[in-house]
């Protein structure tokens, strides 16, 4: 039996990384989406271990979770997110390695942009 005479839809989906993030940023079926997407947050896992390691930190809390949605005649992971909370014993914090603090430092920079637009005149602006 054809999978097309089925009448199942496999589509390819598109994924992007993040800013700096490492890997590379390869399509896949959504048949085989989740195991493309937890791939690549196994991957940032791992990164976030090793910094952790290196600079003589301890992964605390954390984990991987995936959006998953139907996309064709599958459920497919359209996007991933990793989350790691390392504790660092001699330096006595905490240091959230999601992107949330991405989130809050682009939504900081939408806000000036903003601010700079409504800006009258150009000693308004110099000081933005």
């Amino acid at each position: 039996m054809n999978v097309l005479s089925a009448g199942l839809e496999n589509p390819i989906l598109g994924y992007k990384l993040d800013p700096g993030e490492p890997g590379l940023s390869h399509s896949a079926p959504a048949s085989r989406s989740i195991l493309r997407v937890v791939s690549q947050e196994i991957s940032n896992w791992l990164a976030f271990e090793r910094e952790a390691a290196k600079n003589g930190g301890i992964i605390i809390h954390g984990g991987i979770n995936l959006d998953l949605r139907r996309k064709g005649s599958f459920l497919a992971a359209v996007a991933g997110k990793t989350t790691a909370w390392i504790y660092y014993p001699n330096g006595e914090k905490v240091q959230d390695n999601s992107n949330e603090y991405k989130d809050q430092l682009r939504k900081q920079i939408r806000e000036l942009e903003n601010k700079l637009e409504a800006a009258i005149n150009s000693h308004e602006k110099e000081k933005i």
